[in-house]
């Protein structure tokens, strides 16, 4: 069985949704490939690609095709007749030196290509070219990864032990993720590629056909009133639902089949493989969360209801702004104060972390001002350790979009400080842990602005979008993952209808909002609109709730220690360790154990501490009658005894700081 691969670049760009077509006037469409190269120093908003290559027919780049495939064809000559099960240990670490080299310089050339489609969608038949030569060199290298994965536990257990083997043990881990619990014949192998070749081509394509075909046709919805326009894009998305049902219910047939070929009892086994996870430790995440709905997520949409003078809010009109109270998008930060006010946010936590943010402004790694053809979502692409990654951002010269970038530059801290420590291989994280620096980020740039804000109404606003965004990113991901198991296990028994499936999402909503949120029709059939949910790889949404929790976890601690120099010397080791250790190493400098309920309803506390100071900063603030953390999961919650010196820190200090995550 040929398990899935998910590296970096993959990961972004499956998941990213960019700018479609080529909607650039003629002259941009020119000049597209120029204008990427412009930007020296980042000042103006734009990066500066030439960093990498001055151009598609530049010698530079030419260069570092002729070096891979010289790399390559020397790779070949002594590895390509050689079975990898017959290898010593010591030549297999060679085999593998040498493939990370041509790798190394393959992900660069590559990513140089990925970045100039983003740049400009217009650039996408020039590189053509460059992704068949990508695609080539990949081609050739296959066979001795298919080796590797295919490879015995018993011999491949006998080659690590060779000292030069060892540090490749978790990239190779990671490899075989999702490795047969049992032996397969040749056939089966052969037939499950197949599989995976529908599932991921076929399937994918097809749901991403009819998925913007219909995001167009709800989007083009005019009625009388907003209320009759939601109804009538519900209908909508309700006659298209039984084709996105039919889908779902072969996705999860094809993922079926490869699980009982596979030998694993659990739908969600070949992402536990993957990440490294075991299933204990994810059930107890899932049901620690769920048994904190009441507390947390049900408190805020209930005061939420209050603010909006109802008991009951429509689900339409969760987005709808406070009355009275400031938006965050017209509070303007002009491009201009990104850079001294990200430093200045990420310096009081540590000077090493401003200094490589500082890099990205000042090297021109950053593209932020808006333009046509440019790629709609925000990423960080890593080029390897022979280049430097690049931010790709829309600035929208509000204090929204700081934060982003911030989150952005999180990120870019992360793969900076991985690759100059283990280099290219072994600098990439499992799916749980790719988005916990980016998080951590988020809230220190949310603690420099809630420190900075002289105006109550703007800290209020600010608490809001940040619970808002806990609550979303750590419960309402996890009530998906929930509604994933639900329709898996329902397809057990036959294929669900597209009611059935309706059913179930209304459910796991239900649960999540609480009893102060009324789930229409259109939220109904959005299950539709998921992405996540038809392509692979299933329950990669448990990721973002996982990785939440942990950040969240990680900056509680940071505010209650006393020793903040060595929180922020082990956090950096964190970082700087890629996947050359297991979590549960990487945790143990700093006390914690993620296998513990204790680990995560720490994370959960600091929901609950953001809540506490939300509600008593609201003008005719009604007081909670909902149950706490401490009632519901059985700890002791520091801090929360008293209510009022709570209060009386809330804007600020050491012990009350508050984080900020932008909607996913």
């Amino acid at each position: 069985m040929k398990p899935q691969r998910h590296d970096r670049l993959s990961r972004i760009f499956a998941k990213r949704r960019g700018t479609e077509g080529n909607d650039a006037p003629e002259n941009t469409k020119k000049t597209a490939e120029n204008d990427a190269g412009r930007g020296a120093n980042g000042k103006n908003g734009r990066w500066n690609l030439k960093n990498l290559y001055p151009g598609l027919r530049s010698r530079a780049l030419k260069n570092d095709q002729a070096f891979v495939e010289e790399k390559l064809a020397a790779f070949l000559d002594a590895y390509e007749d050689v079975d990898v099960n017959d290898m010593p240990g010591a030549e297999l670490a060679e085999a593998l030196a040498a493939y990370e080299v041509i790798n190394n310089r393959k992900t660069k050339i590559y990513a140089y290509g990925e970045l100039l489609i983003s740049d400009n969608a217009a650039n996408f038949e020039k590189i053509k070219p460059l992704q068949s030569w990508v695609g080539g060199i990949d081609g050739q290298l296959e066979e001795f990864l298919d080796q590797l994965a295919d490879m015995s536990e018993e011999k491949l257990l006998f080659k690590l032990g060779a000292p030069a083997m060892s540090k490749y043990a978790p990239w190779l881990a990671q490899l075989r993720g999702g490795a047969p619990a049992r032996e397969l014949s040749a056939d089966i192998q052969t037939l499950s590629g197949v599989f995976d070749s529908v599932h991921t081509e076929g399937l994918s394509a097809y749901y991403q056909k009819h998925v913007i075909a219909l995001e167009e046709k709800v989007a083009a919805v005019e009625k009388d009133t907003p209320a009759e326009t939601r109804q009538a894009q519900a209908d909508l998305m309700k006659q298209h639902s039984k084709r996105f049902a039919t889908v779902l219910s072969t996705v999860i047939k094809t993922q079926d089949i490869d699980r009982e070929w596979l030998g694993h009892d659990r739908h969600d086994q070949n992402f536990l493989d993957r990440n490294k996870l075991d299933a204990d430790t994810a059930d107890m995440l899932r049901e620690t969360v769920k048994k904190s709905y009441i507390s947390l997520s049900h408190r805020y949409y209930k005061w939420l209801a209050d603010q909006h003078g109802v008991d009951v809010l429509p689900s339409s009109r969760l987005s709808d702004p406070v009355p009275g109270q400031t938006e965050l998008e017209d509070l303007e930060y002009p491009w201009e104060q990104a850079e001294p006010e990200i430093l200045s946010a990420f310096r009081k936590f540590s000077p090493k972390f401003a200094n490589i943010a500082k890099e990205y402004f000042e090297g021109g790694y950053i593209d932020a001002a808006p333009h046509k053809g440019k790629a709609a979502s925000d990423f960080t692409l890593p080029t390897g350790p022979d280049g430097h990654p690049y931010i790709l951002t829309n600035f929208n010269e509000d204090i929204i979009s700081l934060v982003v970038l911030a989150h952005e530059l999180g990120h870019g801290i992360h793969m900076v400080l991985a690759e100059e420590a283990q280099g290219g291989l072994l600098s990439d994280t499992p799916e749980t842990m790719a988005e916990i620096a980016s998080v951590f980020s988020e809230m220190l740039m949310f603690d420099y602005l809630r420190g900075k804000t002289k105006d109550p109404d703007v800290e209020r606003k600010l608490l809001q979008h940040q619970i808002e965004g806990l609550l979303e990113s750590g419960m309402l991901q996890m009530a998906y993952f929930d509604f994933e198991k639900r329709v898996y296990e329902s397809a057990q028994t036959g294929a669900p209808d597209a009611e059935e499936i309706s059913d179930i999402w209304v459910d796991v909503l239900q649960e999540y909002y609480g009893p102060s949120v009324e789930i229409d029709d259109y939220q109904r059939y959005s299950w539709c609109m998921v992405p996540h949910f038809f392509e692979p790889p299933s329950f990669y949404v448990f990721s973002y709730s996982f990785a939440q929790g942990m950040a969240n976890s990680l900056y509680k601690l940071y505010q209650e220690t006393d020793d903040k120099p060595q929180f922020i010397e082990d956090y950096t080791n964190l970082l700087k360790a890629g996947m050359s250790a297991d979590l549960k190493e990487l945790l143990q400098p700093l006390g914690l154990d993620h296998t513990s309920q204790e680990f995560w309803t720490k994370g959960l506390e600091l929901i609950e501490d953001y809540l506490n100071i939300l509600e008593s900063g609201t003008p005719s603030a009604i007081p909670t009658s909902a149950p706490s953390i401490a009632d519901i999961l059985g700890t002791t919650v520091p801090g929360l005894a008293d209510k009022k010196n709570l209060d009386n820190s809330a804007r600020g200090g050491d012990n009350n700081k508050k984080s900020f995550r932008f909607r996913p």
